[in-house]
């Protein structure tokens, strides 16, 4: 079940694979053939496997909107372009990395307001 009050942008998407991953790792297992020995690593597996994803779908666009980009016949046109693409994919890879820590934020920011009123 995926929250829908989730406030970090993404954050949905992110929580289905790392479900997912989880989920896999359990048919491994029943199947027997585990992938990781210990149990409390398939937290930090099925977190990476998530931010893995995300990164990757990214990644496959990226040649596309950057063809699209060098077509722009203004050479400023296209160092904007250039620029604005650039800085959404960092913030995106940024939030890819840091979710887990921008979801306790969140959850600490709503917490505190509950017990201030």
């Amino acid at each position: 079940m995926v929250s829908e009050d989730a406030e970090a942008p993404f954050a949905d998407l992110h929580t289905l694979l790392h479900e997912f991953r989880e989920m896999l790792e359990g048919t491994f297992t029943s199947l027997g053939f585990p992938t990781i020995r210990h149990e409390q690593f398939l937290e930090v597996r099925a977190e990476h496997f998530a931010m893995a994803c995300r990164m990757q779908a990214v990644q496959k666009k990226l040649p596309r909107v950057f063809q699209q980009i060098s077509d722009f016949e203004k050479t400023w046109i296209r160092y904007f372009a250039y620029s604005a693409v650039g800085f959404t994919v960092f913030a995106y890879l940024l939030s890819c990395v840091f979710m887990r820590q921008i979801e306790h934020i969140d959850a600490e920011v709503k917490r505190q307001r509950y017990v201030r009123t």
